[in-house]
């Protein structure tokens, strides 16, 4: 697969182990990549914040890599800190989603790229979410007090269970007008209507001449499903979800077997 020019890969459950780390085997793998002239696009629901460390341990920003976060709602050139695109929620939408939210036991978040906000410290995987994406953590009782900036998501934790059982509540006034979509089992994603990450790689790439014949996208769960229809070639992981694999041309291994420097290896891309 020489004519391949673009790798996108989702990050949590694809590109980073399960203990959150990202492994020589495949650091080595996007690198040599990147210095045969491919570039490398993290595409993750994660804030940027959460992603900038990962592309500079991936030199993307002297590869001429992007970034894209929140889902689909925002695309970054790291060399120049350049936004590429970037479609947020309303501020009517925000105020809609927290309404609605406030019925059901779930901790909802969003950030400024500084301060992880949410209604609930303690809530499932709270602490988590602010420290894997190296924000500080401010409760607030009520989060309409400080959605008083522009934010490209609203984000909801609780348990797996919890949001399996409550899932079509949870998004039943917000169907046609925003994408709501889960990104790991205990967290379901608000974004603006029609933003996900292959809508995001469209705005960003087609600009500059790639076609999707030229993409290889890695990834493992229900939000990765959008770019891995976009690009013209797409990998799961081994640990993906069924869903993923059942679309993809390429069944690799696991996130913890290496599995994209061994796809990247055995399609011959480098």
């Amino acid at each position: 697969m020489e004519h391949i020019k673009i790798i996108v890969t989702d990050i949590d459950g694809t590109l980073i182990s399960s203990d959150g780390t990202l492994d020589e085997t495949t650091k080595k793998a996007l690198i040599k990549a990147q210095q045969k002239g491919t570039r490398v696009v993290l595409a993750s629901g994660r804030p940027t914040s959460g992603m900038l460390p990962l592309a500079a341990e991936l030199d993307l920003a002297n590869f001429g890599g992007m970034i894209v976060s929140y889902n689909g709602s925002k695309v970054l050139n790291p060399a120049t800190d350049e936004v590429l695109f970037h479609q947020p929620l309303s501020h009517e939408e925000v105020l809609s989603i927290i309404d609605h939210l406030e019925q059901f036991d779930v901790s909802m978040m969003f950030d400024d790229g500084t301060f992880l906000y949410t209604n609930n410290e303690d809530g499932y995987m709270v602490q988590h979410e602010a420290e894997m994406c190296y924000l500080k953590l401010k409760p607030i009782k009520d989060l309409r007090e400080a959605a008083t900036f522009t934010l490209s998501k609203v984000l909801v934790s609780a348990t797996p269970e919890y949001l399996q059982e409550h899932h079509d509540a949870l998004i039943a006034p917000f169907s046609g007008k925003l994408n709501c979509v889960f990104s790991a089992p205990f967290y379901l994603e608000y974004t603006a209507q029609g933003i996900d990450k292959g809508n995001a790689l469209a705005q960003a790439l087609e600009p500059l001449g790639y076609h999707p014949d030229a993409m290889i996208g890695f990834g493992d769960g229900h939000n990765d499903k959008s770019f891995l229809s976009y690009v013209g070639h797409a990998v799961a992981m081994g640990n993906a979800v069924d869903a993923v694999k059942d679309m993809a041309h390429f069944v690799t291994r696991s996130n913890d077997e290496s599995g994209i420097a061994y796809a990247l290896e055995t399609l011959k891309i480098i």
